[in-house]
């Protein structure tokens, strides 16, 4: 193996501190060498968003005929640890490696998302072309503010392209499946995903409730600025304490800032037709509404409750609604009030 070819193929600047030991016996012609290896650095590289810091690496084996046996690989970081066995032939340059870890820090490889991860497979393909298979595991994960107890997958990952499938992601009580890919270059992003039951309160928060259905959920951007185009429908919902008996919902979701390109939500005797966004972080955002037939009671409950008013009566017409923080900050409106 031609060292300096190989650390020509690493992208970033591995540093730190190696010791060696060599055992060699055997015939001239055919040599046997043991080898252990140890030590400790870091790896650098532009595209990842801080160092990754290795605070020990073992490595055991022999080489012998043109192969090399890893017995053991140990590289343990702050978080956690990964051990590896296999070989290298280096007349073909193949490899057949068993990979397991445990414990890893996903911060050490991208900004968007936070928590631990378990990673378990092989590695083959060539030294020029490695390939992973294998399974991933990520818990106690956050995403762009949001908590994800659990994600599965498995996974196949070349320099180029990281592909997952059989992906299952677990939100509070509610779980997501789908697949994505990565184009690694560009990082670039593609997949679906759907739900039959996501609970509005796992994403949305505490003042709503209900199950929906997301029919449809087409991944694309990157992996810094992802984008989710969403449809979505559900009945028997309830918002703050509006009653939402069905729901037909367009909306694409781009980071944190949700748009809603198309939204048809109906109350026991009304119609509500919206569009707007909303910032999932600063929980507030803009709506327009389209609406008829809408029973005062239902939709201004919280009015009634604290002025001990009671209303009756249907309104219908246009609004233009602000809100920040889960509170009104503007509304303007026009329609007509039937009692």
């Amino acid at each position: 193996v031609r060292f300096p070819e190989i650390r020509a193929k690493i992208k970033g600047a591995p540093s730190g501190v190696l010791s060696a030991f060599a055992l060699v016996s055997g015939e001239l012609a055919k040599p046997r060498v043991a080898f252990r290896v140890t030590g400790s650095g870091t790896y650098t590289e532009v595209d990842l968003p801080r160092p990754v810091k290795i605070d020990r690496v073992l490595a055991e084996g022999h080489f012998y005929d043109g192969k090399i046996d890893l017995e053991r690989i140990r590289a343990r970081t702050p978080a956690g640890s990964i051990v590896a066995v296999g070989t290298v032939d280096v007349r073909s340059r193949g490899l057949k490696i068993s990979v397991d870890g445990r414990g890893l820090d996903v911060g050490d490889f991208t900004n968007s998302l936070t928590g631990l991860a378990s990673i378990s497979g092989a590695v083959a393909g060539t030294l020029d072309q490695p390939r992973f298979d294998g399974q991933v595991e990520g818990y106690d994960l956050t995403y762009q503010g949001t908590g994800i107890q659990l994600a599965t997958a498995q996974v196949t990952a070349r320099p180029e392209q990281i592909i997952a499938s059989s992906l299952d992601i677990v939100l509070g009580s509610s779980q997501i499946s789908g697949n994505f890919a990565i184009d690694i270059p560009s990082k670039r992003l593609s997949g679906s995903f759907g739900s039959k039951a996501l609970q509005l309160g796992d994403v949305l928060g505490e003042p709503y409730a209900g199950l929906v259905a997301v029919q449809t959920s087409d991944l694309s951007g990157t992996l810094d600025d992802p984008r989710f185009t969403l449809s979505v429908i559900g009945k028997d919902l309830l918002a703050e304490d509006l009653q939402i008996t069905g729901l037909d919902a367009h909306a694409t979701l781009t980071g944190h800032k949700l748009a809603l390109d198309a939204i048809q939500a109906r109350t026991a005797n009304g119609l509500v037709v919206a569009d707007g966004e909303y910032d999932l972080d600063a929980e507030g955002g803009s709506v327009s509404l389209t609406g008829s037939n809408l029973d005062l009671a239902a939709i201004l409950p919280t009015l009634q409750k604290t002025n001990r008013t009671a209303l009756a009566g249907t309104v219908g017409g246009k609004a233009n609604i602000a809100f920040a923080h889960k509170m009104l900050t503007a509304v303007t409106a026009t329609g007509t009030l039937a009692g």
